[in-house]
């Protein structure tokens, strides 16, 4: 069953100060896909500098090593430094995905957070995941299910399936939160709570996922910032990251 409640927001006000995700317990992966300096077009070597430089290698700024890459030059997304305020990584909506050969939150709990640029009202795909395709749970964007494209978060939960939210999300910079309860999943938008759900997804499989589900149902859009931790955070750390995230990237 999916709830919607009064929409509203408790806003303090935000610093750009990177060691605010790191100080919230708990974090898992810090994923900056704005940040050159930790965007790489090889293994580790060289540094993206140019507008559509190809990303191979996208490093994990918690310090945990969760570091995303693409070994295959025909899969990776281009760097883009216009997009937004700071920059951000385009998928392509095709074929384009970063992985991790292991999952960075578990079955039943976990806080996922998404920096998104949308350029239209009609996009579709996961933006994020942990798992592999009806494996786990991710999000994203499109109509009804990340096969259908539109303009609404859209969760994907193994046991449920599909969840459409039926929040639009808008153009422009946006950023979806879920945290994850004993397997229900609430969810907000530009830190506005806008409904959770009951049930339960399957374990995830040993991957994890950045512009898919697996490889497929590409999302082909911009994804600005990302970040996993292990526990459904309180609302007060919640609303930390949130205002840390939407004051970097002028939401709200």
């Amino acid at each position: 069953m999916i709830t919607h409640a009064i929409r509203g927001r408790t806003r303090y006000p935000g610093a750009i100060d990177s060691r605010v995700l790191a100080g919230i317990p708990d974090l898992v992966a810090w994923l900056d896909l704005s940040d050159p300096n930790y965007l790489y077009t090889d293994d580790g070597i060289t540094r993206v500098v140019n507008d559509g430089d190809l990303v191979y290698k996208v490093i994990d700024k918690s310090g945990n090593g969760y570091h995303f890459y693409q070994t295959t030059d025909t899969k990776r997304p281009l760097y883009r430094p216009l997009v937004g305020l700071r920059g951000a990584v385009q998928f392509d909506g095709s074929n384009d995905v970063l992985y991790y050969p292991g999952f960075v939150v578990s079955r039943l709990n976990g806080t996922m957070f998404a920096v998104i640029y949308l350029t239209s009202s009609v996009k579709k795909g996961a933006v994020m995941t942990t798992g592999g395709k009806d494996h786990g749970w991710s999000l994203g964007v499109g109509g009804s299910s990340y096969d259908n494209t539109g303009n609404d978060l859209i969760l994907l939960f193994s046991s449920i399936k599909w969840i459409d939210t039926n929040d639009p999300i808008g153009t422009g910079a946006h950023l979806l939160s879920v945290t994850v309860t004993n397997g229900a999943p609430k969810w907000y938008i530009d830190g506005v709570y806008s409904g959770q759900a009951t049930g339960s997804p399957s374990a995830p499989t040993n991957e994890s996922w950045i512009g898919g589900e697996g490889e497929t149902r590409f999302y082909g859009d911009h994804s600005c910032e990302l970040a996993y931790y292990s526990v459904p955070l309180t609302d007060d750390n919640r609303v930390v990251v949130e205002n840390y995230l939407m004051t970097k990237h002028g939401i709200g």
